[in-house]
């Protein structure tokens, strides 16, 4: 809508609308108000002119654009909110993926030929839980809590190994990011954020 609004008016009327909307030029729906003054709609048919637009525009790209065929790998869940993050293929073809519901904890799968097998669990994880693969083994980041001081937590790195199926916790009460293992497994390679916030490449 602000991108119809500048189009329209130029890029100092997103200035204007905010203006006469913080002063309440208008006691109900201020905002609205304000797009009427300074733009000519009200925010309901900015709304619909911005989505017009944009459908011509999609529509203009979808008929040049080359579509590919896709195969769903994983089948919808009509009772449960599921979702599949991270994909990565593995050389045998298997797909490695972060899976969450809200029935059951986080927990690495491994999809094949249409068949799903839980690898294992991931613990308390922050919002935007990362996977690496290096060789045969998976490394991510988990949170621990200090029992003393609630405020204060770790995150912390675990390694999957592939062929011997066992989970390690690898560091504790440390703070890495974004962990991956090297290409022969050998080393790790990491993101450590000390106590005054400088970031550090680990390996």
């Amino acid at each position: 809508m602000l991108t119809k609004a500048r189009e329209l008016k130029g890029n100092d009327v997103t200035a204007e609308v905010l203006k006469d909307a913080v002063r309440y030029k208008g006691i109900i729906y201020p905002f609205s108000k304000a797009l009427k003054r300074n733009v000519g709609y009200n925010s309901k048919d900015l709304y619909k002119l911005s989505w017009n637009d944009s459908k011509l525009l999609w529509a203009d790209r979808l008929k040049s654009a080359s579509l590919i065929n896709t195969t769903p790998v994983t089948q919808k869940n009509m009772q449960t909110v599921t979702d599949y993050n991270y994909p990565r293929t593995l050389k045998d073809g298997s797909i490695i993926a972060i899976k969450s519901s809200y029935k059951q904890t986080d927990r690495i799968v491994s999809i094949k030929n249409g068949i799903e097998k839980t690898l294992t669990t991931v613990g308390i994880a922050p919002p935007d839980q990362f996977f690496g693969i290096g060789n045969r083994f998976l490394t991510w980041i988990e949170m621990e809590m200090n029992p003393r001081r609630a405020q204060q937590t770790f995150s912390n790195i675990v390694i999957y190994d592939l062929n011997k199926k066992t989970k390690t916790r690898f560091t504790s009460k440390s703070r890495y990011f974004s962990p991956v293992a090297s290409p022969d497994g050998n080393t790790i390679a990491a993101i450590n954020v000390t106590p005054i916030k400088s970031v550090i490449f680990t390996y």
